[in-house]
């Protein structure tokens, strides 16, 4: 199997928080933060099944939509998987 891109967001502050919770009912799901409190879904819950569960992965990613001329960057100072 291979990646597919499920949400992307723009975000306008320089720290967010992602979350990943597997629930009692073999579901997994992911949201975000803007501010550590209040947490917005980010694509639907999905089933945690045999063959297609290898854990919760998440990404940080930067792309620019002028491939020729790139001149965009992430800097990510740390994560923190709790």
């Amino acid at each position: 199997y291979l990646p597919v891109e499920l949400k992307s967001l723009k975000i306008s502050q320089n720290s967010a928080l992602v979350r990943v919770k597997i629930h009692e009912d073999a579901t997994c799901s992911y949201s975000y933060s803007m501010d550590g409190e209040n947490f917005i879904p980010l694509g639907e819950k999905f089933r945690i099944e045999p063959g297609t569960w290898v854990g919760a992965k998440v990404g940080v990613f930067c792309i620019s939509p002028n491939i020729n001329s790139s001149k965009g960057f992430a800097d990510v100072d740390f994560v923190t998987i709790e």
